[in-house]
């Protein structure tokens, strides 16, 4: 009975040797992992830093030279431009004398319109009084 039990024991112990082993394996594995993925997630943030300076870089470059080349564009533009300017102006200054001539020829027409529309109405109120003045007349004077 007491080999038995010693047996037995013994089994117990070595199955909670073993439990004990696997549950420290388990979690040093774990341990392992976390580290693993912290590493991993670490290396990718640098990676993306690393990945975002060149492009950087890279950016301030290209800006440089399309900064250049925009400059030799707008030299050349501000020259054809004050060229476009100058003759824009001659043709403006033209168009504006004609149009003031116009405007004024068309104020003038609408000045006299308007002269004689307020001197057909003076005349249209005068003979209408006159027109009344002599009904009344008549009237008075049959009466």
């Amino acid at each position: 009975v007491t080999m038995l039990r010693m047996v037995v024991m013994l089994r117990v112990v070595e199955v909670l040797r073993i439990v004990v082993m696997l549950r420290v394996v388990e979690t040093m594995r774990m341990v392992t992992m976390l580290r693993m993925v912290v590493m991993l997630r670490v290396v990718e943030v640098l990676r993306i830093v690393v990945m975002l300076r060149v492009v950087e870089t890279m950016r301030m470059v290209t800006m440089l030279r399309i900064m250049a080349m925009l400059r030799m564009v707008a030299m050349l533009r501000i020259v054809v431009m004050l060229r476009m300017v100058v003759m824009l102006r001659i043709v403006v200054m033209l168009r504006m004398v004609v149009m003031l001539r116009i405007v004024v020829m068309l104020r003038m027409m609408a000045m006299l319109r308007i002269v004689v529309m307020l001197r057909m109405v003076v005349m249209l109120r005068i003979v209408v009084m006159l027109r009344m003045m002599a009904m009344l007349r008549i009237v008075v004077m049959l009466r």
